[in-house]
């Protein structure tokens, strides 16, 4: 099975969130989703998309660093001149809350959408 058409694939090791790792976690994922929906190829979803995440060590502290692979559009539209509310809010929980990082890479073969956060206080592995 080539690479445009390989399943959808969820995989990393096990871990537990704290509430507040969780809503971040959560709203970027559900972000994310609506955005494939509404504007790049939410139909396909189920044949490409790829959410990885794992845990490593950075500076001495346990890092999540979770990686959102979704497959380009049978028709790519031009890569988002502005940034929107959605994007705005991801940031400001990954970047803000949780002390983290989040980058959108619009490559050829799709978005790519990689957040990392130190797991302090109370989160790990499970």
């Amino acid at each position: 099975m080539d690479e445009a058409h390989a399943a959808s694939i969820l995989d990393g090791t096990p871990l537990r969130l704290n509430g507040r790792q969780a809503q971040a976690v959560g709203l970027v994922i559900h972000e994310l989703a609506t955005n494939a929906m509404k504007y790049g190829n939410g139909t396909r979803m189920a044949e490409g998309l790829s959410i990885r995440w794992q845990i490593r060590p950075e500076d001495g502290i346990d890092w999540l660093t979770l990686i959102w692979s979704e497959p380009a559009s049978d028709e790519p539209g031009p890569v988002p001149s502005r940034r929107g509310f959605g994007t705005e809010l991801m940031e400001s929980m990954i970047e803000g809350d949780l002390e983290g990082r989040l980058t959108r890479d619009f490559e050829p073969g799709g978005l790519r959408v990689t957040i990392a956060f130190p797991l302090h206080g109370g989160a790990g592995e499970a």
